[in-house]
């Protein structure tokens, strides 16, 4: 499953190492879900006193999307990122399970033309997953936008941009 959002310069988006605050503590989220799926998600914890959720900017298929900021483990540096949440206060642990699953799959994308998984935050027992922002959105909704005047050459490059990343 490939992600592909746009930035303010294309499809592209940066694939710098980024030291982020890292948690090493799982909770009772991670004991409710598959041991494997519990080691993984154990690795890409981050502290949720590093994350600041900011307004929503989406929905997506479990929940909103929230703008937020994540703070680097020294507290000197900050960086703007896109918040996934569960939808609501009534979710089920399967949807816990399904939604962690996605975030696992994207943690091994390593291709500057698609979005990667920079943590998981759990805050009482509530997953979020944090992935760069894009300030563009995602590609479907800002081709899509009737508004804006796509040319064929800018559709022809998305295209290119999109078959490199797979």
């Amino acid at each position: 499953m490939f992600f592909l959002h746009l930035g303010s310069s294309g499809i592209m988006i940066e694939n710098a190492a980024y030291a982020l605050p890292r948690r090493s503590i799982p909770t009772d989220i991670l004991a409710a879900i598959s041991e494997d799926l519990a080691l993984v998600i154990t690795e890409c914890l981050l502290d949720s006193k590093h994350l600041t959720l900011k307004e929503s900017i989406g929905k997506g298929f479990f929940g909103s999307v929230y703008k937020g900021e994540l703070l680097q483990e020294s507290g000197n540096d900050s960086r703007t990122v896109a918040v996934k949440t569960v939808q609501g206060k009534h979710f089920t642990m399967k949807d816990v399970a399904s939604f962690m699953e996605e975030a696992v799959v994207m943690k091994d994308f390593n291709h500057p033309n698609v979005l990667s998984l920079l943590g998981v935050v759990l805050d009482e027992n509530k997953p979020y997953v944090v992935l760069p922002y894009m300030e563009h959105g995602d590609l479907k909704s800002y081709i899509s936008d009737h508004e804006r005047r796509i040319t064929v050459r800018e559709l022809v490059s998305f295209g290119v941009q999109i078959a490199a990343g797979m």
